[in-house]
């Protein structure tokens, strides 16, 4: 697991600034750091470093998709938890999900573009409640 000095860290993957920085600042205020990825290269070189105990994985990225990050993630057996982000179709996030499950991986809610940082707040509570005790 990835942990900096106050805790672990969130993996964020989206091709998108905007979103990366509304993330990172929602994160940031609850006390969780964030590392920033626009691309599924940049996000496995981190990877190979690691595993954070949340990706937050856009469905769309420049150069690649999020079934190419699946791939990625499950051949580095990551064991953490995905919440696939999308303001796409149901459908396409459902697939997503699907493809990833039948590699064993787990995923949590999806977050619908926009989000509202309640919505943060929740992935936080959830991996807390996950986290082992000391």
């Amino acid at each position: 697991m990835t942990n900096c000095a106050h805790g672990p860290i969130i993996f964020v993957i989206d091709d998108e600034d905007a979103i990366c920085e509304i993330v990172a600042k929602a994160f940031t205020k609850l006390g969780i750091e964030t590392k920033k990825f626009h691309t599924a290269k940049a996000a496995f070189a981190e990877l190979d470093n690691g595993h954070p105990p949340v990706v937050l994985l856009d469905v769309a990225l420049a150069g690649s998709d999020a079934i190419d990050v699946i791939h990625g993630l499950s051949a580095r057996r990551y064991a953490g938890v995905i919440h696939v982000m999308s303001g796409a179709r149901t459908d396409l996030v459902n697939a997503v999900e699907r493809i990833g499950k039948r590699e064993g991986l787990t995923f949590g809610a999806p977050l619908c573009k926009p989000f509202r940082v309640a919505d943060l707040t929740a992935i936080v509570g959830s991996m807390l409640a996950a986290a082992p005790s000391p």
